[in-house]
Parts: structure tokens; sequence; C-alpha cells
């Protein structure tokens, strides 16, 4: 299974292109906050890089025409940590598109979310710690209700 990603600025979204060797490509839109948050939850910020050293990616032209025509909303992301492994789940409808990744492999995931999302000009450590807070937020409010 292949995975390949394209901003479209005009949407404001990002398109998730799903290569599986069994059918046809699969064009998902991935909305800001889907895209971020699948990042989070894969464990956030990537290795320790030093940000004064990072390069930023090229801007890309507008996405294929054919891509846009394609793409359909992707409703949710499931994640599930097992032992050395992430089994993620793109849910479309009543299909769910699955993809496991050895623990090794995550790097490169990460690192291709975060490259999409600074081209996107998406600040993916802000949206960590934001998410975080929200989930503290959230929490402590549960505890307040008793």
């Amino acid at each position: 299974m292949g995975l390949r990603a394209r901003y479209d600025a005009k949407e404001d979204r990002m398109l998730l292109i799903v290569e599986r060797p069994d059918t046809e490509k699969t064009v998902l839109w991935v909305t800001r906050r889907q895209w971020l948050g699948l990042y989070a939850g894969l464990g956030g910020v990537v290795t320790a890089t030093d940000e004064s050293k990072r390069v930023p990616p090229p801007k890309q032209g507008p996405a294929p025409q054919e891509l846009v025509q394609a793409a359909v909303p992707l409703e949710a992301i499931r994640l599930r940590k097992k032992e050395g492994e992430f089994a993620i789940g793109f849910v479309v409808g009543e299909e769910t598109i699955g993809l496991t990744l050895k623990a090794e492999g995550l790097p490169n995931l990460q690192r291709i979310l975060e490259q999409q999302a600074d081209r996107a000009g998406w600040d993916a450590a802000a949206a960590v710690k934001r998410l975080k807070a929200q989930a503290l937020a959230a929490g402590a409010v549960r505890k307040a209700k008793g």
C-alpha cells in the first residue's frame, strides 16, 4: 500500500491518495483538523530536529484536476496502537481503508505528515500542543461533573 499527499490551497484541505495493490487508488479529502489529529495521534513531533536547520519544503502547484474530482471526504481516522505497530483506519462511508505500520516505518509517515503540513502552512507543533490542552480541559470538565 502506498500513501501520497497533496495540499489543495483552494479547498484548504489535503488530498490523500491511497494506492492499494488490490484496487484502484482512492483519493480522500482530509481536513486540517483530521490531518493534524493524525499527526498528533502518531506521536506528535517527530524526532528532536533542530528547527534552525530545517529547510521548508518547496510549495506545490495546484492539485491535478482529476485528483480533485475523484476525491471523497474522509469521515474519520481511527488509530489503534498494538505491540510494535500502529493500525490506521481511514473511514469513508461504510468502508474502512486499513493500514498497518511497523514501529520502524512510523517516523517516515510522521515526516510526510509534517512536511505536507509545512507546505500547507499548518503549524503541526502548535496543533499538537492545542490538542493536548483540549484533552486536558475536557478531562478536567468530566472530573468536575463527577
